[in-house]
């Protein structure tokens, strides 16, 4: 043999334990001769690529490399003998290992000794390998051609899987931070969704880097998230988690929209569209690739743009709310004896809700869209409204006109909060049995929020004293809940009430002077 063949046999050395290497190319050799295990080893020694040394596993058997296989995803390469325990054992298990384990990235090479038993053509036709080899032409020098490309493939083809899957993870990401509608929770699963990005395939805690989230607001920085040694700074100011240098540096990312990505930290800035800005830090990081650089620049594109619309989010929410008031200031004034009456029938509706079992977001739909339900007495005019005596028939038409005013004033808008309004306004003067207004609805016909609305806004007019009459006691406001109960009200919510009346009438200032 020329000194470029590697089958030269030394002394035996002793077994290399199996655990993993840090920042090894592992090998699986499987082969039912220890001497080609041995000088496989001794060929490639001092063997490097990209900087990573070769970590050696041992299989004897088909049978032994498939448990091999099994607990260990990462294996780079498989050098496969054809014949072991069986004739075709080793055609057996890569087939085994595409179509059973579903691993396709491994690299398998097929070598074999008698190549007539697993002709060349056949093999490669049949089965899903990377190549094919005679023992005998594989020297040193072609073994280590071999492991350059090999491991170059197997290197490109887990960088192009680890793009799929940080492109899923931004998707992913992305679609649940724009689920967390408050400003904490959105920094806090940004910061782990980030984290989670640059460990994708470690399989580690992504709370474990050090790592903040800020929001600014003028000169006052202020920590809304944190893990590792900065999550007890939640709610501080930035100045008292980070040291004086390094707060500095942070500070001066703020005032700028970009993304810088250090030997060991990530800085990610975000000004909005409504000229709030956030910073993501993350500090502790190794070795961060031009793949994640990448995709954690795609992630603060998304990141950016998810920040904007959660601001804007929260500016819609404050004009809303600031609407709602505004109305219910309007409805309020034009009954001055009924001071403050929408915001507690909304606050009576909330509480019914919640005891007849709706979800907390319907629960919260409904407590915003209560006190729109009585803005169509806009349209009555101030003495019907006040006036001590009993109402004409045509000014109780005019009255009853209401709900369909407000229905018509709540619905040109197709925002959940004025549709569920504008639902309400209409029917909450619908009886149980049928003889109510506008519509002669009945039983569960009637929208679950216009029952609810329905029997909260009565409750509380009769706790309260009107223009035309004294307030009523509770127990004969009790009462008259009993007579009503399956006849204008719905039977189930009158009994919660009745078991909490007393409960609710605290909340009317009425009650709380008697």
């Amino acid at each position: 043999m020329s000194d470029e063949d590697f089958l030269q046999f030394e002394e035996d050395e002793e077994e290399q334990p199996q655990g993993k290497k840090p920042d090894c190319w592992r090998i699986l050799v499987v082969d039912d001769e220890p001497e080609v295990h041995r000088v496989t080893r001794l060929a490639l020694d001092g063997f490097t690529f990209a900087d990573r040394q070769l970590e050696f596993l041992n299989a004897y058997s088909a049978q032994e490399a498939q448990k091999i296989l099994k607990g260990s995803p990462d294996i780079a390469m498989i050098l496969l003998d054809v014949v072991m325990e069986t004739e075709h054992a080793g055609l057996e298990l890569a087939r085994w290992v595409r179509e059973d384990l579903k691993n396709s990235f491994v690299r398998i090479i097929l070598r074999t000794g008698q190549p007539g038993q697993a002709p060349e053509t056949e093999v490669i036709a049949n089965y899903d390998i990377n190549d094919y080899k005679e023992k005998t032409e594989l020297t040193s020098r072609k073994l280590f051609t071999l492991m350059y490309s090999t491991l170059r493939s197997y290197r490109d083809i887990m960088a192009i899987n680890k793009n799929r899957q940080g492109l899923q993870k931004i998707i992913e990401s992305t679609a649940s931070l724009f689920e967390l509608q408050s400003l904490q929770k959105f920094t806090r699963g940004a910061l782990e969704q980030l984290s989670a990005l640059l460990h994708i395939d470690e399989g580690t805690f992504y709370g474990a880097d050090d790592g903040l989230a800020v929001t600014a607001d003028g000169d006052n920085v202020i920590i809304q998230a944190g893990t590792g040694k900065f999550q007890s700074f939640v709610g501080k100011p930035l100045s008292t988690a980070l040291p004086e240098d390094l707060c500095q540096d942070l500070m001066t990312h703020l005032d700028k929209s970009d993304i810088t990505i250090r030997e060991h930290d990530y800085i990610g800035s975000y000004i909005s569209r409504t000229g709030s800005r956030n910073l993501l830090y993350l500090s502790g990081l190794e070795d961060i690739s031009a793949v994640d650089t990448d995709l954690v620049r795609i992630f603060g594109q998304n990141l950016a743009v998810a920040f904007d619309n959660l601001y804007l989010m929260q500016r819609f929410r404050t004009n809303e709310q600031m609407m709602m008031h505004e109305v219910g200031e309007i409805i309020g004034s034009r009954c001055t004896a009924a001071d403050d009456h929408p915001d507690r029938v909304a606050e009576i509706s909330r509480f019914l809700a919640r005891k007849v079992g709706l979800d907390s977001k319907s629960v919260n739909l409904l407590y915003k869209a209560a006190p729109f339900h009585d803005i169509g007495m806009v349209s009555v005019p101030d003495s019907i409204i006040n006036k001590t005596e009993k109402l004409s028939e045509e000014e109780r038409r005019l009255v009853e006109k209401h709900t369909e005013t407000g229905h018509h004033i709540l619905s040109q808008s197709s925002q959940d909060l004025f549709q569920a309004a504008a639902s309400i306004a209409k029917y909450h003067h619908e009886r149980w049995d049928g003889q109510g207004y506008p519509g002669g609805k009945k039983g569960e016909d009637i929208p679950i929020f216009a029952r609810i609305v329905g029997i909260a806004d009565v409750y509380d007019a009769l706790l309260s004293p009107r223009s035309y009459k004294s307030a009523w006691p509770i127990d004969d406001i009790k009462d008259y809940f009993r007579q009503q109960r399956g006849k204008q009200f719905d039977p189930n919510l009158t009994d919660i009430l009745l078991v909490h009346a007393e409960e609710l009438a605290a909340l009317n200032p009425i009650q709380e002077k008697a």
